[in-house]
């Protein structure tokens, strides 16, 4: 059992770089399919996609950090985390999880992750039998988290657990920045092993593969594959009996108020008020998530607009033509939300996408000849497809000449 139940749960992206196709295509067959997976063959498209995600990762990791200041603006962090993350495209493209080969000719795997500009991503570096003394310095320094030999006994099995037990580190450390939004009441709560096994084992029940731990009111923003957001709101009896307390004076019906203190009932208004939903005091029926102390949940549909992992799709990417298909989709949407609001960082947003897809199109011929393929299937509007063209040719021009290397 783990010793403290993560306060954020990411999407999970695994990404594989190895320059030897033939492992990548067992890896492809062999790994878990429930999240998204890119195999990348070169050290250098592989910089250029994870680079980009650096700016991605700031973003998420200053929403994560700002949320207290949210809460004393008077608007509560879960508008915010609505607003800012569950809408928001950027966080089903963010990796979790390196697994890079070392033996790589054209670049080591080491090389590579020091060529890589910091973010949380654990990083997994496949070796072979002989462990070189690089690679045990690489791990004591922090470069890498795991090394793990190619002829290990069962690699395929030691390589899916790790990546389980890596993004669960990715999304521990993520989930220390929103420690400022929870008193220490809930925090020492949430370090109760009865109450780490009952909220793990919700989670596995509803399907969540998102979720973020919200402290006013108390509870969990989160969802599946499909959504929608759900609420799960978080009652001790103490917190139930000063809610009774707190409604007696606002003529609600006596035995809704004994099912408040009994724990069989919750009422979730704070949070529809949070969000702007319709709130007609109808009460949540709650389940008893932990006996040892006593914690209760009571689950709420939202019905609020977010970008679920269907909508977004998750990818498992190995050739060039889906890498620029999943670029230009990321383009789509940028452009998409961007059109729907006037907030600035979303102007940003698209730039980037738009950045990111002219300077993969520019790492060799393949690249640009598929950039060009996904576009001319994608029939966008004039106005974006004037701005994709014009980032596909500025991309050559940065990279000299026809912009193309092999």
């Amino acid at each position: 059992m783990m010793a403290r139940f993560p306060l954020v749960l990411l999407p999970k992206r695994v990404v594989y770089v190895d320059d030897d196709g033939w492992f990548l295509d067992i890896l492809q067959k062999t790994m878990p399919r429930r999240r998204t997976r890119e195999f990348i063959e070169s050290p250098d498209a592989a910089l250029q996609t994870l680079s980009q995600e650096t700016a991605y990762w700031r973003d998420v990791e200053a929403l994560l950090s700002g949320a207290q200041a949210a809460r004393l603006d008077g608007m509560g962090e879960a508008p915010l985390y609505v607003r800012k993350y569950f809408q928001d495209w950027r966080r089903f493209h963010l990796t979790s999880v390196l697994i890079v080969d070392h033996g790589m000719p054209s670049m080591t795997g080491i090389e590579m992750l020091r060529r890589l500009e910091a973010c949380p991503a654990r990083r997994v570096l496949l070796t072979g039998m002989q462990i070189p003394d690089e690679v045990i310095q690489a791990f004591n320094s922090g470069l890498i988290q795991k090394f793990i030999p190619k002829g290990t006994p069962n690699i395929y099995k030691e390589v899916a657990a790790c990546s389980d037990e890596m993004h669960a580190s990715v999304c521990e450390h993520m989930g220390h920045l929103v420690r400022s939004t929870l008193t220490p009441g809930q925090i020492r709560l949430l370090h109760e092993p009865g109450v780490i096994n009952g909220l793990t084992k919700k989670v596995e029940e509803l399907g969540w593969i998102e979720y973020v731990v919200v402290g006013q009111p108390f509870g969990l923003l989160g969802m599946s594959h499909l959504g929608p957001l759900q609420w799960l709101q978080l009652e001790t009896p103490k917190s139930l009996t000063e809610l009774a307390e707190a409604l007696a004076d606002f003529e609600m019906a006596p035995a809704d108020l004994q099912a408040i203190r009994d724990g069989t009932a919750l009422l979730a208004s704070e949070i529809r008020a949070q969000l702007g939903v319709v709130d007609n005091r109808q009460l949540v029926v709650t389940d008893s998530l932990c006996a040892a102390p006593e914690l209760y949940c009571g689950l709420l549909d939202l019905p609020v607009k977010v970008l679920t992992a269907r909508d977004y799709g998750l990818d498992d990417i190995r050739s060039t033509e889906e890498l620029m298909r999943s670029l230009l989709r990321d383009v789509q949407m940028a452009h998409n939300a961007t059109a729907a609001s006037d907030e600035s960082d979303l102007d940003d947003s698209l730039d980037e996408a738009l950045e990111h897809f002219g300077a993969t199109s520019a790492l060799s011929d393949f690249h640009s000849q598929s950039a060009r393929a996904v576009v001319a299937a994608a029939r966008l509007p004039a106005v974006l497809a004037g701005r994709v063209d014009t980032a596909l040719k500025a991309a050559q021009r940065d990279r000299g000449g026809d912009g193309h290397r092999e």
